[in-house]
């Protein structure tokens, strides 16, 4: 396989392109919020993970219990987006933007170049033996209880 064709240039700077879209996604409001940003940050993490313990009580609990778990699954991600959107509105959205250009970019790195010629395709003969093509088990035949075919 030759590597150092024009397609797979033109992949691997996507790729580079796609990590860089991904850190900036990620720096970008982390960088605009300051200290804030670090902050929300753990919320974020915080919130993810009672999200997803709420979420397993509400599939594996019964009775009030599990209505409560539903309300704070619900709750809890729909509170940290309204805080986001409030504290990093305009950061959020260049994020947003960022991790699109990354998704496009990564699926340009991916998919195939088209340079692949397809394979020829070669007649056989058909088998001589049909048993041989139908007996999947591996070995010999048994006969009887307990005995093998020799």
């Amino acid at each position: 396989m030759d590597w150092s064709r024009r397609g797979y240039h033109a992949q691997r700077w996507a790729a580079r392109g796609a990590l860089l879209a991904a850190a900036l996604a990620v720096a970008t409001p982390l960088v605009y919020g300051g200290l804030r940003g670090l902050l929300l940050l753990v919320l974020g993490v915080a919130g993810l993970g009672l999200s997803a313990a709420a979420v397993w009580w509400t599939l594996t609990l019964r009775g009030p219990l599990r209505w409560g778990a539903a309300l704070v699954a619900v709750c809890v991600p729909a509170g940290l987006l309204a805080l986001f959107a409030v504290t990093l509105f305009w950061a959020l959205l260049v994020s947003l933007g960022l991790w699109g250009l990354a998704v496009w970019t990564g699926r340009y790195a991916l998919r195939g170049t088209g340079g692949h010629a397809p394979r020829r395709e070669r007649r056989r003969a058909p088998p001589r033996n049909r048993e041989r093509l139908l007996n999947t088990g591996g070995g010999a035949r048994r006969e009887g209880p307990g005995r093998r075919a020799r």
